[in-house]
Formats: structure tokens, sequence, C-alpha cells
């Protein structure tokens, strides 16, 4: 079975760039949502490092809500989910 979904692993101490480099060598890269903001934040960057116009080439969207999202160009979709 064909999955749409992809899935990048990410450790703290991957270079920030990372993800967008994988991303990037794809023909077709659907928009992403991103388990944290810090790991949105290192695709905006890679993605913008290879050139990529956002969010008209890709829209990015993070599940996290942290204070990262108030400082990523352009901003970053974030929904914050509270813990109970």
């Amino acid at each position: 079975m064909k999955s749409d979904v992809m899935r990048l692993s990410a450790a703290q101490n991957d270079p920030p760039d990372r993800a967008g480099k994988i991303a990037g060598r794809l023909a077709d890269p659907r928009p992403p949502s991103c388990a944290s903001d810090q790991q949105a934040a290192g695709l905006i960057a890679g993605l913008y490092a290879l050139g990529t116009q956002l969010p008209d080439a890709m829209a990015i969207a993070s599940f996290d809500g942290s204070t990262t999202a108030q400082f990523t160009v352009p901003p970053l979709t974030t929904m914050g989910v509270p813990f109970r």
C-alpha cells in the first residue's frame, strides 16, 4: 500500500535544515504537519535555504503552540493541544 505520508525522524542534534533538504528532493511534496514547532521551524529554515517560496509553494502546520512559532518567517500555523 502506498502512503501519502512523508515521515521524517529528527533528533535534537540534527542540523536544522535536514528536513528541508529531504523534502526538497521530493517531486511532489505533500503539505506537512509537524509534531512540534521546533521540527516545523527546522523544516521552514531548510526549505527557505533551498529557495522554496513559503507559503506559496507549500504550507506547513504544527501541533505544539510554543513560542517558537512566533519567530518563524513566514509565521508558522500551530495549534496548542491542552494536556490534562
